[in-house]
This record gives C-alpha cells, structure tokens and sequence, in this order.
C-alpha cells in the first residue's frame, strides 16, 4: 500500500518483519531522490512495481482509441489488442529498442474498411479489407527500403522543423474532435478525470507525478461508480479465457486474387501515402518529447519498416492497421517516464489481456466521458509539442516561404480532415439521406438544412417520420410566400396540414432557411427534472432571426395553415405564433407527451432490470409497478405538464366521466384475477392504464372591466 501513497516509501511493502531493516532501507532511499524533471532514460532504477504501473498506464492510455476501431468496423477486440501488443513489440525490435512508442489501431483506415464492408451490411467482406491493410504495410517497407539507399538526409530535406513542428501541430488538433465528442456523453466525468491529471501532474509527488492518467482514469471512475454512469452487465457475460484469433476474419486466407481481393486493394492502399505522413509526424513528435532524434537514431527507415511489418501482421491476423499512437506521446510528455521499457511493457499487457475477455468487458464499462476527459489533456500536449519543436528549432515566421509552408499543412491537415470523400458513389437524394439518417439512434428533433429542399421532399420526409417505430418530430423552414395566401392550398404547411401531421411542423420566414431550427432548439430546453419548467412556444423569441412584419390577413392565412411564424407587433414587441405541430396540436404538448411516455417506460423498464430476483405476477408485483409508474408520472404534475381538472374521456376502473382529477391523474391496473390465461402464460403484466390531464397553458385572456359611478 505504501507504493501507492509516496515514491519515497516503496520499498516498506517488500523488505523484511525486522523493524530496523526497514528503517535502514527507508533512510537510503529518501537519502537519494529521483529527480523527474530532466526526464527518466533507464527506467529500471525505478523498481519493478512501479515500472508495471507505467506500463500498465500505457496500456490504458491507448486502450480507449484501440478498441474503438474494432467497434466500428466489425473486427474482433481481442484481435486488436493482440495485434496492437505483437506490433508494438515487433515495431521495437526492428528499432533496436531505442524509440519510446506504442502501435494502436489506425483511425486512418476507417473509410476504407467503411467502403470494402458498405458500412458493415457485407460483414464477409472484412477478411479482404484486412488483406489489403497487409500489402498497405508492404508500401511501408518499400519506401524504407527508399530511404536506405538514398539516405535519410535527402529525405529529410523535406521536413525539416518547419514542416514537421506544423504537421505535430495538426496532428493533435484533428485528435480534439473526438475527445470533446466523448466529453459530452459526461461532462462531469470528463472533467473529473481532466482535473485529476492535471492536480497530479502539477501538484503531486513521486508515484502521483508520474502516473497521472492512471490515477485519472481511477478517480473519474470512481466518480461514475458512484453517480451509476457504469453498466456492469457484460461483465458477467463474459468468460475468463478465450482464443484472441478468429479463422475466418483474417486477411491471410483472403488474398486470392478475387474481384473483392483487387478491389480491396485499390480502395485501401492508398490510405497508406496518408498514414506514412502520419508515422513521420508521430516520430517526430516523440523525438521533440524525449530530446532525442529518433529520425537519425535507430533512423527513419527502421521507424517505417516497424510500423509496416507491424501493419502488415496485424492485417494477416485480422486485425486493423497498426500506427504510432499519439496518446502514448502525451503519456511521455506529462510523466517524462522516456525508456522504451515501459512501452515493451504495456504490449505484453496488451498481448495477456488479449486472451481475456473479461477484461475486455471491464475495460468497456469505462464510460465514454472519462476517456474524453483523459484525451483532452493528452490531444493538447501532442500539439503544445509541435508548438515546442517549431520555438526551440527557432523557426523564423517573419520569412515567408516559412509562413507559407506552415499555412498551407495547418489549413490541408484540417480542412481535408473534414472533408468526406464519396470514393465513386453516386450522390445521395435528399430523401435517401433522410432514409439512412432515420435508421440512427440517439435524436428525437430534426430539421433539414437543404435550401432547394422540395415540397415532395418534405412530405416524404414527414411521412417517414410519422411512420417510424419510434416518436420523433421534424421541423421545416418555409419560404414561399404562398404560405401567406390562404387560398393557395398547394405550399408546404397547407398540405402537411390537409394530412393531419402532428409530427411535423413549419416556421414561415422571408428571412433565413434555418428558423425551424432556432424553434426546435428553444423547445428544446426544458428541464423535465424540475418544477414548472415545460414551456409553451408562444411568446417566445427567435434570437439572431428577423421579425415578419405581417398583414392581419396573412397573419390569419399563416394560422389557419398551422404554420408558425416569429412575428413583430407594433408595440415594439416579437413573438412566435401560435407554436403548434402541422395537425394542430401545440408542439409543446407533442413534444412533452412524447419524454412522459418514455419516462414511464424507462421506469417500468428499470424496475424490471434492477430487480434482484423478479417481479412476481401477482397483485403484489403489479402493485410495484403502479408505484414506479405512479412515480414517473408525478414528475409530470412538478414540471407543469400535469395538472387537475375534470376528466372527459372515457371511462375506466374507478374514473367515470366528469370525475374531478385532483392529483392530475389517475391510474389503473387490472386485477390478476381477471387476466387472460393466454397473457398469464405469456408473462404480461395485467394492463395497466393512465389517465392524464394536462395543465395547459394561458395563450388569451379576455378581461372584463365594470365601471360604476
């Protein structure tokens, strides 16, 4: 216990019972401190325990990125870490041992495993694009082969600092996407772990200095132990021992010189022009962490040689294409921890745990956030390197041929980066987009941002959404001023009305196409977890878009279409009117019944997961969940939605019409008595129903005022 709490105590957990022994020890020890600033070059005079806590945290700084990969593409986890760990080893080897880097899954190779599997729907596909990811590593060696017989200084004539220090530059700020894209799945879990790294980094001592991913990593997972952001379920699931390679997924076996073979090849070697770049930015930005050039010593042949046999084995095996992993540098540059050891380390980890699903399944439950929250720090560093190795090469930007160079990488790193390319795919349709886009999770409002989008478009993009299995709303800018001629029944809101759409709405304006989107986003703040927070649409702003200025006729023309409008008033006022969906029904309503049937579900559904043992089919267990149901439904009456008021529907349980519901609601569950033989066998709950009366909202008020004299 004592390693984890100072540097200066390690050797308390392993010396002998004689108390004097120990003292001895401890006095020698703290007689002699290790000095961390000017960096560590032989991590041995560390000690064993912690030199497998080092590692252990290079492991876990790469681990996140690594099995990403897989995960998108369909390729076996296991698999990749194997191959990340052989790669890593094998990439050290032919190194001589002297470069401080670990070889992780490529995120390069994304679009072209996309392409060769068509976004995972040919999954046979996968052992072609593994092939072809081989021979891409074979590019490698070639061009090392280049190098070694023209040399590296003619190479290298090509990057020197000025083109390397930008290219380190840009290699961290195209990682930040992704690293905020985790944050804010939980930002508080990313800020936990963010500000874990930096206290120790800054503040601590020993152990703590030099370990502050890991402890990060500990910290913020404690904190999502506690606030259940973690989902223990696949861990049990899982087996303690498996098999990490899989036949029929790898590469070896599909170079047949098959039509797919070939076609796999052109898609994807390509790629590997890029990665190349890629591998000697990397290199340089290790050589410009560790101050010592990598480049010249082992050589840039050996680097790329590495990389390539290490890609090359990975894509036989079945795993993606390896390359240097710029978190592991961010690693080297907050601990300054610089033997290639602890690397070499963390690759017999990878290869270990590879064979343990388990872990595999443990290191999956680490949420999301938290690895946003380590990459943050760990993408800055990359870039604050590139920063370094352009100030201390004393690159002049007052001369422009430097300025130029610098200019154009940043502006290609960056901007290409964002581009997607369509690899001779036809364009898609406005409609066949949508139809994809439909298929996603994780969204409940959508608006088209497409200027020339069509009326039929429209339609067939509202139709498809009334349609889908789940309850989703779309919004649509109009800006033909027929809206405004009530006799014209042919625009857009005329006829999503003429259906009766109350999943879809329309925002007239003269002004901008995105309108419909500033009023999905104002809708869209509400708190359903707090009191009297739902909202109406009326009255309210649209910031940042001009006010119509309308007639009393096309005011009314817009209204009796059902189509809303961000009108000024001549009172110096502007509102949006009226705020309802297409149908008519006010949007706030669609919208809040929608979170008050998924927040009973989720209820009903989280009583029944969490149950230790089950939900007995009797009186009793429906009992509990008409609690849970009662329980859902009440945050409705304390967030406005829910309000009493006399019922006017029909008639069940003990609810008659005309009976005043005081709470708001009423709920009802059948007797177990009374159930089907057919529903009972099935092991439905007896049904249950809800009565709902909603608060409301005051759009007119009419006052009458009395004089007497």
């Amino acid at each position: 216990m004592c390693v984890f709490l100072s540097g200066r105590f390690l050797f308390a957990a392993f010396c002998t019972p004689a108390a004097h022994t120990c003292t001895v020890r401890r006095i020698h020890f703290m007689s002699n401190p290790i000095d961390y600033s000017q960096g560590i070059y032989d991590a041995k005079k560390l000690g064993t325990p912690r030199l497998l806590i080092l590692g252990a945290q290079h492991m876990f700084a790469m681990f996140g990125a690594t099995v990403l990969v897989p995960l998108l593409t369909g390729l076996s986890v296991s698999t990749t870490l194997l191959c990340a760990g052989l790669g890593t080893l094998l990439f050290h080897i032919i190194c001589k041992g002297k470069v401080p880097a670990f070889l992780g899954s490529s995120f390069a190779y994304l679009g072209g495993f996309a392409i060769v599997s068509n976004d995972g729907a040919n999954p046979e596909n996968l052992p072609y694009a593994c092939a072809a990811v081989a021979f891409s590593g074979l590019l490698y060696v070639l061009v090392s082969g280049l190098i070694s017989v023209f040399g590296i200084r003619r190479i290298m004539r090509f990057f020197p600092p000025v083109v390397t220090g930008p290219i380190i530059i840009s290699i961290g700020l195209i990682l930040a996407p992704s690293a905020i894209t985790n944050c804010q799945s939980n930002w508080l879990l990313a800020f936990v772990a963010l500000a874990a790294v930096i206290v120790c980094n800054i503040w601590g001592k020993g152990m703590v200095k030099i370990l502050p991913i890991l402890i990060g990593v500990l910290v913020s997972y404690a904190v999502a132990l506690v606030t259940g952001a973690v989902d223990f379920a696949a861990i049990g699931e899982a087996s303690w021992i498996g098999f990490p390679i899989h036949k029929e997924a790898m590469g070896l076996f599909a170079i047949d010189g098959s039509e797919k073979f070939i076609s796999a090849l052109f898609t994807i070697m390509p790629i590997a022009i890029a990665t190349m770049m890629e591998h000697i930015g990397d290199i340089a930005a290790i050589s410009a962490t560790t101050g010592r050039n990598y480049i010249r010593d082992p050589g840039l042949n050996r680097t790329l040689m590495g990389d390539g046999l290490a890609t090359a084995m990975a894509g036989l095996l079945g795993g993606p294409a390896n390359t240097t992993y710029g978190e592991n540098t961010g690693v080297l540059a907050l601990t300054k921890i610089y033997d290639p050891l602890v690397i070499r380390i963390a690759a017999v980890f990878a290869c270990i745990l590879s064979f343990c699903p388990k872990f595999e399944a443990i290191i999956n439950t680490i949420p999301s956030g938290i690895i946003g929250g380590i990459s943050f720090v760990l993408y800055g560093m990359i870039s604050a390197i590139g920063v370094r190795n352009v100030v201390e090469n004393q690159v002049d930007f007052t001369n422009s041929r430097n300025l130029i160079i610098a200019a154009v990488i940043l502006v290609c790193a960056l901007g290409f980066n964002s581009v997607t390319y369509s690899a001779g795919f036809d364009a898609e349709s406005v409609d066949d987009a949508f139809t994809a886009f439909l298929d996603t999770d994780n969204w409940y409002a959508c608006f088209i941002a497409d200027e020339d989008l069509t009326t039929d478009s429209a339609l067939s993009a509202a139709s498809q959404v009334l349609a889908a299995s789940l309850p989703r709303i779309i919004a649509f800018t109009s800006r033909d001023s027929g809206e405004l001629d009530s006799q014209n029944e042919s625009t857009l809101g005329a006829r999503l009305k003429a259906l009766g759409n109350n999943r879809a709405l329309v925002v007239y304006s003269s002004d901008s196409s995105y309108a419909a989107m500033s009023f999905l986003a104002r809708m869209s703040v509400v708190n359903y977890e707090g009191s009297d927070t739902t909202l109406t649409m009326k009255f309210k702003q649209l910031p940042g878009f001009e006010a119509e200025h309308l007639t009393t006729s096309q005011a009314n023309a817009l209204q009796a279409k059902n189509v809303n409008a961000f009108v000024a008033y001549q009172n110096g006022t502007s509102i949006v009117q009226e705020g309802v969906m297409s149908g008519g029904w006010f949007a706030d309503e669609r919208k809040d019944l929608d979170w008050l049937s998924d927040y009973v579900q989720t209820a009903v559904w989280n009583l029944l997961y969490t149950s230790g043992t089950k939900i007995l089919q009797t009186d009793a267990g429906v009992n509990r969940l008409v609690s849970a149901i009662n329980k859902a439904v009440n945050q409705g009456v304390v967030n406005g939605l829910i309000g009493p008021g006399v019922w006017n529907g029909d008639e069940f349980g003990a609810l008659k019409t005309g009976d005043t519901l005081t709470s708001g609601y009423y709920i009802y569950a059948q007797p177990v008595s009374q159930q089907s033989q057919s529903d009972r066998e099935a092991r439905k709950a007896p049904a249950i129903q809800v009565a709902v009366k909603l608060a409301g909202a005051v759009h007119l008020a009419e006052v009458a005022i009395s004089v007497n004299r």
